[in-house]
């Protein structure tokens, strides 16, 4: 391992994890944050992205994605709809020697349906459905 490698290791720690930058003001410098979208009162689209890391960190954007879902939603509650999970290689590796470190992105997305929002799920679909 590189003398630089090894520097650069507690900086790695330090930004594999989720961010709260959000990515509707534009990208971030580590690429993680948060874009969150209303389709309309109580149904909201949340879109969470790890920084950058050689390695992935999904329970940290699981549990960002239900932190933002239940700020939006508040104490009523809300249901996840079509969730998905992914890993993405956000640029090519970086060689180290005689191994190569990816640059890896944990994403989530979905959608919120908040209790307060006064729509079945089935109603939540068709809406989601027409706003793709």
């Amino acid at each position: 391992m590189t003398r630089r490698s090894v520097l650069l290791l507690p900086v790695w720690l330090l930004l594999a994890c989720t961010s709260s930058h959000d990515l509707g003001q534009g990208p971030s410098p580590m690429a993680g944050g948060v874009y969150r979208e209303a389709l309309r009162p109580g149904l909201h689209y949340v879109f969470v992205k790890s920084n950058v890391a050689p390695w992935t960190d999904r329970e940290a954007v699981v549990r960002k994605w239900r932190d933002e879902a239940d700020r939006l939603c508040g104490d009523a509650g809300h249901e996840d709809l079509r969730v998905e999970d992914r890993v993405e290689e956000e640029m090519p590796p970086m060689n180290a020697i005689v191994f190569r470190l990816p640059y890896l992105v944990s994403i989530r997305k979905g959608y919120a349906l908040c209790a307060s929002a006064g729509l079945s799920a089935q109603e939540a679909l068709r809406i989601i459905d027409a706003w793709r």
